[in-house]
């Protein structure tokens, strides 16, 4: 249906908004960010300097995400602040 769903939850001592999508046999919970607590890209940004980017350097970038790109899951990754049982 490409619906999802907005509810509250605690998380880390604090009420949150959180975004729930189904998801295979289950749910992904996304939290959300109310705009008091999300800085401007003006603000977070402005102590970047402005630069000059060679023409050939975002050729080499592609080139070198090129060579170092693959393939991951999540059955890869070690959780170790949650140890989970074997299934």
């Amino acid at each position: 249906m490409k619906v999802v769903a907005v509810a509250q939850a605690v998380l880390f001592r604090r009420m949150r908004a959180v975004m729930l999508r189904p998801h295979d046999k289950g749910l992904i919970a996304t939290t959300l960010n109310f705009d008091y607590e999300v800085r401007s890209a003006k603000e977070a940004f402005k102590e970047i300097p402005d630069i000059k980017i060679e023409a050939d350097m975002p050729d080499l970038a592609r080139h070198i995400i090129g060579m170092k790109k693959g393939t991951s899951s999540a059955e890869e990754c070690d959780d170790r602040y949650e140890p989970h049982s074997p299934s």
